[in-house]
Parts: structure tokens; C-alpha cells; sequence
């Protein structure tokens, strides 16, 4: 019997490691193309095939695609370090809009039956939430208009090319594979990191922003459901809002329990969204998504799961402008 292939780029990120060994054990076969810019090898499950390459590489991926010829496309790849993206406008695009161009591309030479793009909540802005998928885009940083323009295209490339697509806005998503070296994104991540080093767990201005941490586990089930359903695009993450402050107390609770006492500083305040999270009412009424997201529990997984990590290099970026830079990202 034919298994259905499938080319994940950013497989080795926190969701393509959740959503590979999910395929797999749903009887696909799973080829993922990384660079390992915001992954680590350890991530992979032995059971994919892995090209190593720059996603951003259209010759090299059309070989690839050539090569294994899929039946499906996720793109999952992404340096999704939103707040930093005014700073590194040129990174942001190259890896959110220019990766998925290439593998756009590689779908439609390839005769591709779906492909499934990952977009933002960061295109909504500072619009009201929770967000809508009816809402436009208002982006108020590079990585969201980077994130809208990935959008259009895939609409550009049903309308010239039939090449059929979903677009899922994931936000929030955490869990094990999550990239905890970061000094960027994923909150999460940072703050476990901190507790554990015995630094301050830093939260930026009030700590008073809103978000909906959402467990990846329940990702992977919708995710695959959009390869044979009629959504074009779609709201994916967990239903609860916390404060970034109640957050940290959580995480600076469970590393006191570890023996670390660390407290939480309040840095100088970003330009972001105050409140970002969303409405699922249409992944649960076409994808059956269900979340069960506990937060507590989120925390004490990815804390425990670090503590068994090898050691990591925090490194900065190469900005491409520095002025008004915040301070805790000057080299």
C-alpha cells in the first residue's frame, strides 16, 4: 500500500517535531528540511528523513522535491523572534516569506495535492481580542507583515497555479523540542532557562500583557485534519489567557520547589501587543479541535525536560540596525 509522503520544513522546531512523529505514527511518511538556525539535532525522530539545507535555497529544495516527489507540504519553519524583527527586518523575511516562496514554488512544479502554511497572530496587532479569522491584517512589526505577505501568496498561488492550501495561525504554542536557548522567543523557554542558571525570571514592562500558552500536543491532530479539509485559514491555540506576570510566578514557583530562589525584574517595556489571543470556535466546528492546555503542568514539563538538555550558547543575533534597541539584547 502507497504511504502518503510528506516534506515538513522546519521539522526539528517545537511544532514540526510534535507534528513529524505525529504523521509517523498516523502512517505517513515524513522527509523534513532544517537548518538548524532555531533547532537542534536531537529534536529529530530517527523514523524521518532529513535534509539538511537553507529552506530559503529554492534550487536546492526544488532537487529535494525532485528527489521525493510529496503528496504534502508543511511549512513550519520560521525565526519566529517577533518583538526582535524591526531590528532584523531582512532575517525576518528571508526566513518566514523567502523559505515558504521556495517551497510554494517546489509545490506547484511538483504537482503538490496540498500544501499547509504557518502563519501569525501576529497579523492581527492590536486589534481587540480574542482575534477572528475575518479580522485583517494590522500588523505592528516586521514578522507580522512578513507573516501576511506569506498569506497572499499562497492565495496568489491557488489563483494562477491551482495550488490548493491552508493557512493556520498557531500562537503561543509550547512544550518539549522548544528552543529554550533563545534570548528572543518563547517566553517559556527564557524564563525556565533564567530559573534554572539562578538568574531573575525578567518580564518586560508591567508583566500585565495577555497571552494564551497553548500546549503542542493538541496541534497535531487538527494539523493533519487540514490536509484533507476545506479551511482556508485558521485560529489554532489554547482558549485561556494568562498574564505574563501570573506565568512567571508559576515558573518561579516550580524552581523553588527545585531549590533556586530567583525573582522576577521588570525590564523596560517592549513595543507589543498588549492583548494577543484568539478565537477557536472554527478549528473546533471544522478540525474538531479540542484544548486541554494546563498551563501549571506545560511549566513543569518543559522545566524538567531542560534540566536534562546539554549545555546551550545563548547567542545575539547579527541586528541589522541598532537604534532604539532595547537593553537587555545589547551585545
Amino acid at each position: 500500500m502507497h504511504k502518503l509522503k510528506i516534506i515538513l520544513g522546519g521539522g526539528a522546531g517545537l511544532c514540526g517535531s510534535w507534528l513529524s512523529r505525529h504523521l509517523i505514527d498516523k502512517g505517513y511518511d515524513v522527509v523534513i528540511l532544517d537548518d538548524f538556525s532555531e533547532s537542534y539535532p536531537e529534536n529529530l525522530d530517527p523514523r524521518v528523513k532529513f535534509y539538511l539545507v537553507d529552506i530559503s535555497d529554492f534550487k536546492k529544495v526544488q532537487q529535494i522535491f525532485d528527489i521525493e516527489k510529496p503528496d504534502y507540504v508543511y511549512g513550519a519553519q520560521a525565526h519566529a523572534s517577533e518583538c526582535l524583527s524591526p531590528w532584523t527586518r531582512m532575517d525576518c523575511y528571508k526566513n518566514c516569506l523567502l523559505t515558504e516562496l521556495s517551497l510554494i514554488n517546489a509545490s506547484i512544479n511538483t504537482n503538490v495535492k496540498k500544501i499547509i502554511g504557518f502563519s501569525s497572530m501576529a497579523i492581527y496587532g492590536n486589534q481587540n481580542a480574542p482575534f477572528l479569522e475575518s479580522m485583517s491584517s494590522a500588523a505592528i512589526d516586521s514578522y507580522g507583515e512578513a507573516k501576511a505577505s506569506l498569506e497572499v501568496e499562497h492565495k496568489l498561488a491557488k489563483l494562477h497555479h491551482q495550488l490548493d492550501f491552508s493557512i493556520v495561525r498557531p500562537h503561543n504554542f509550547q512544550g518539549i523540542y522548544v528552543n529554550w536557548a533563545s534570548m528572543y522567543r518563547n517566553f517559556l523557554g527564557i524564563a525556565v532557562r533564567k530559573a534554572l542558571n539562578n538568574e531573575n525570571i525578567i518580564v518586560y514592562g508591567s508583566g500585565a500583557q495577555r497571552r494564551a500558552f497553548s500546549d503542542v500536543r493538541f496541534l497535531c491532530e487538527p494539523l493533519e485534519k487540514l490536509l484533507s479539509t476545506d479551511v482556508e485559514v485558521v485560529n489554532i491555540g489554547a482558549d485561556k489567557d494568562y498574564s505574563i506576570f501570573e506565568v512567571a510566578r508559576i515558573i518561579q514557583q516550580i524552581a523553588s520547589k527545585d531549590g533556586k530562589n530567583v525573582s522576577i525584574e521588570h525590564a523596560e517595556p517592549r513595543i507589543e501587543v498588549r492583548d494577543a489571543f484568539s478565537d477557536h470556535s472554527l478549528a473546533r466546528q471544522k478540525l474538531g479541535f479540542k484544548d486541554e492546555t494546563d498551563v501549571e503542568k506545560l511549566c513543569y514539563e518543559i522545566y524538567h525536560w531542560v534540566k536534562t538538555q546539554p549545555k546551550r550558547e545563548v547567542r545575539y543575533m547579527d541586528y541589522e540596525v541598532t537604534k532604539n534597541l532595547y537593553s537587555y539584547w545589547k551585545k
